[in-house]
């Protein structure tokens, strides 16, 4: 078994990639099945049987990733202390989903904050530690107060946190999990390029800013060695690779690849 390198293209616009059934026309629903007929991609990939995809789970041939724009973590930290002294530490610790800042060598990234009064009730306790991280233009979140209850908001899509005091006490909650964006322009922008990328030729295959993008994944496998040649004595050897197709929504060619997914992933 060879196994080539994925095969990846970023999808702006109808004219860069049809899907046709085996025969050149559109792509209809129940054009081929797993075990019948089969679809080209043109202007990326040649005619591709039904029976040549690989069967990643079960009953899925075709992975689709659809697009989200990600969320920021909010939480509330409810004080219950009545007092606190100068110099009381409360701090935040966040890390990304993704375990994306390298400049932190994936760890947890922490900030450490004291009272600078000693505030005698909770709600200044819960005002003063709002103006304390707001006051940190490098904080990782942004925090409001209302009462005794501090609410906290993360600055990026994709990243949780919590807020540890000492000996500050209060209850800590999560009202709105943090999730990663997928495949939008920031996410994207700089894993799928074209190999050989011409900047005059290939521009509609750069990500385009604002958009959201529609990720499908399939592997195809072939029998016989590429170029058609097989091993001297034994049996023929296959060759698989990975096709992606990151397409921006809206498009015809989504449209059609739905279909094909729902004919495909049986």
């Amino acid at each position: 078994m060879f196994k080539i390198p994925v095969k990846e293209i970023v999808v702006n616009k109808d004219t860069q990639v049809r899907l046709l059934e085996d025969d050149g026309t559109a792509y209809a629903a129940a054009d081929a099945t797993p075990s019948a007929g089969g679809f080209i991609l043109e202007g990326y990939n040649e005619l591709t049987l039904g029976s040549e995809l690989v069967l990643l789970s079960a009953a899925v041939r075709i992975i689709k990733d659809a697009a989200a724009v990600g969320v920021a973590q909010i939480a509330t930290f409810t004080v219950s202390s009545t007092a606190a002294a100068i110099g009381d530490v409360f701090r935040t610790v966040s890390q990304s989903l993704d375990l994306t800042p390298v400049e932190y060598q994936n760890q947890n990234v922490e900030k450490r904050y004291q009272m600078s009064t000693a505030p005698a009730t909770a709600t200044l306790i819960a005002a003063h530690m709002r103006d304390t991280i707001n006051g940190d233009k490098n904080a990782k979140v942004t925090a409001t107060a209302s009462g005794a209850v501090l609410t906290l908001t993360a600055k990026e899509k994709g990243v949780s946190f919590v807020l540890y005091s000492t000996p500050i006490v209060g209850a800590f909650a999560v009202t709105t999990p943090a999730a990663l964006p997928i495949s939008t322009y920031e996410s994207i922008k700089n894993t799928h390029l074209p190999v050989n990328f011409d900047i005059d030729r290939n521009v509609e295959a750069i990500p385009e800013y604002g958009a959201l993008y529609d990720t499908y994944y399939l592997e195809v496998e072939k029998t016989g060695f590429v170029g058609g040649h097989t091993v001297p004595s034994n049996k023929n050897v296959a060759s698989k690779v990975g096709l992606r197709l990151i397409v921006k929504q809206g498009l015809t060619l989504a449209t059609a690849l739905d279909l094909l997914v729902t004919d495909m992933n049986v």
